[in-house]
């Protein structure tokens, strides 16, 4: 018996398996032509290339994306399509975030790009059972990264 919530997961199923292909061409897109042709690779000595952090961030996704489509493979043929409209207005919200957020980091620096992102992220997963580790986290995860990568690794960001 295929009831209401099994049409709901195939369909998910199927948008989530194509989403899985998308970023892994996406991902190989990145890793084969993006950041060999625009980020520097050599690094001086005692130091990490600049293009080190890209490839790890394409290869995160590359990998992130196949295990979401091996999860969501068997719903890859549902045929009912629904929800379009939603995914579409989730898809340009998540757009003007992005652009919002590389706006600020180009204007103020990443820390306030970061705690404008952290900030949407937080409101995007409805998550609001402890406010007071809310701020703490949207203010602090920034503060952290920028100064805790220029420590480790001596790379200084916007």
């Amino acid at each position: 018996m295929s009831g209401p919530i099994e049409n709901s997961r195939g369909v998910r199923g199927r948008l989530d398996f194509l989403s899985g292909a998308v970023l892994t061409a996406a991902s190989l897109v990145a890793i084969l032509w993006l950041i060999p042709q625009y980020v520097p690779g050599e690094a001086t000595r005692g130091e990490i290339a600049p293009s080190t952090f890209p490839y790890i961030t394409a290869l995160v996704v590359m990998i992130c994306s196949i295990a979401l489509m091996i999860t969501n493979w068997r719903n890859f043929r549902t045929v009912e399509q629904s929800g379009g409209w939603r995914i579409l207005a989730e898809l340009a919200g998540l757009t003007i975030v992005a652009g919002g957020t590389l706006l600020l980091i180009g204007r103020f620096g990443f820390v306030s790009a970061g705690i404008f992102a952290v900030v949407c992220a937080i409101y995007i997963t409805h998550y609001r059972q402890h406010l007071w580790l809310l701020a703490l986290i949207s203010i602090g995860l920034p503060f952290l990264l920028k100064y805790g990568v220029w420590q480790i690794f001596t790379i200084q960001l916007p």
